[in-house]
Parts: structure tokens; sequence; C-alpha cells
């Protein structure tokens, strides 16, 4: 097996990427912000190689790596999962977690090009939140749910260039 690269019945998914945009009002706009999830399920024994997060990204990373104490087969993301760049005050995100068979993590993450970025709405709470980068230019959070889990509803002000991306991965 090549080192670094996942074996292919493992799961790499990017899933938001933001490069150039075109906001609400037709402008094109140049942005460098970048926000994405990614998950592989480790065989037994594996050590597990990050990739993804070296290279170019100058601004800020933030890294969250779970070790569940029951054996995972699958990883279930929420689909689609929310997420909006914009340059104006992103729009609330909810996510339909409520329902869902655990265990079940819900994630959270928004970026801001002028800093300090805090989550204006987190309800229910975080478990946990990290800011990250140069002057706080984002944010993440997640909440971990053995069982019973419930809708979670996040949001962020006007920062300049803005993503706001959340959703949910369920294990099996």
């Amino acid at each position: 097996m090549a080192k670094n690269k996942p074996p292919a019945d493992h799961h790499f998914v990017p899933q938001f990427l933001l490069r150039n945009f075109v906001d609400d009002a037709g402008a094109l706009h140049v942005s460098s912000a970048r926000m994405m999830k990614s998950y592989r399920i480790l065989e037994s024994g594996e050590a597990g190689t990050i990739v993804g997060v070296d290279g170019g990204i100058l601004k800020g990373k933030l890294l969250y790596i779970f070790r569940p104490n029951v054996p995972a087969t699958a990883v279930l993301p929420m689909f689609p999962w929310n997420s909006q760049g914009t340059t104006a005050k992103p729009v609330a995100q909810v996510v339909s977690a409520s329902g869902q068979p655990g265990p079940l993590i819900v994630l959270g993450g928004a970026i801001g090009s002028s800093g300090h970025v805090t989550f204006t709405t987190a309800s229910p709470a975080f478990d946990v939140t990290q800011q990250f980068g140069s002057s706080g230019i984002g944010i993440g959070g997640y909440k971990i749910y053995n069982a019973s889990a419930v809708d979670h509803t996040i949001g962020m002000n006007d920062l300049g260039t803005n993503v706001l991306a959340s959703g949910y991965l369920r294990f099996s």
C-alpha cells in the first residue's frame, strides 16, 4: 500500500471548497477560504497517516480525531452538508440530527476574513469549540451523541468573506 494514500475501501470525502465565488448580488470574489470535512476508518492496528492538512494554507487549520470505544464499520454523513460562502452574514444553519441513531457527531465550522470568529448561535451548545488560525480566523465545534441526537442550529456574524458549514457524521 502506498504511504499517505487511503485504501480504496476507505472514505476520504472533501465536502466544501471555496476559491472563487459569486455572491448573492452577482459580484465575483476571490478567496483563499477553504473548509473541508474528511473521514477515514482505520483498520485494527493501523497507525494511520494524516493527509491533506499540510501545504499552502497559511491562515489556520483545525483537525479533530475521534477514537470511539466500539468498532466503527461505516460512516454515514448527512447529505447534503450545510455550507455557504458569502460576503454578507451567512444564513443560520440547522443540522437535522433528531431521530438519527447514535453514535453521531454534529460538526460546525465558521471562517471570517476579519478574524475573531465566534458562533453567534450554537444551540444546543457544542461539547467543544476551538478557534484557529491567525487572529482567530476560524472556529470549529462538535457535539457527540451516543443516542438520542437532537437538531442543532449554528450561525455567525458578517466578518468580510465568510464560510459557514455544518452537518453530522453517523457511525455504525
